[in-house]
């Protein structure tokens, strides 16, 4: 993972900021998961590229790059040797910003992981469950940004 956090001049505001960066990730061909639209955050992915964007209004802007590893190959690998394993999919954030839209942020990561297993993975979408838990059930405090860090996440759970 890497993050980097930018600045951007007074004179540019958050709806421009917001336009430009949706505009340049459209343009790259990212698709968008998840956009809370006038809020500023939105989350978006190419191939194994995730990008998350936090702007605020005080002119910055906080952009989080992922990509995915060996991980994924783990989990399918214990899906198709497990036939009958069903797992929950829970997708979790931290506490910044509304509850609602971070419900739906959980939500969608969620459906993400489950779209990704289903479709490039050839798991059966009956044995995956997706649910978003929001800021609900943190692993450690959002006081820091190390914190909030570890509680964005997505989590699988037996069935």
């Amino acid at each position: 993972m890497h993050r980097t956090d930018y600045h951007f001049p007074k004179t540019a505001s958050k709806a421009q900021v917001v336009r430009n960066l949706n505009t340049a990730l459209r343009t790259a061909g990212y698709t968008f998961v998840y956009d809370s639209g006038d809020y500023g955050d939105f989350t978006v992915h190419r191939g194994k590229t995730w990008i998350a964007e936090e702007v605020s209004g005080s002119g910055n802007y906080r952009q989080t790059i992922m990509i995915e590893i060996q991980l994924t190959q783990e989990v399918v690998k214990l899906l198709q040797q497990d036939g009958k394993l069903k797992l929950y999919v829970v997708g979790h954030t931290d506490n910044v910003g509304p509850l609602a839209a971070n419900m739906e942020l959980s939500r969608q990561r969620a459906a993400a992981v489950v779209k990704e297993l289903t479709t490039h993975y050839g798991i059966a979408g009956d044995r995956l469950q997706p649910f978003g838990d929001g800021p609900y059930a943190p692993v450690t405090s959002n006081d820091s940004e190390d914190g909030r860090t570890l509680n964005r996440r997505v989590e699988l759970v037996k069935q």
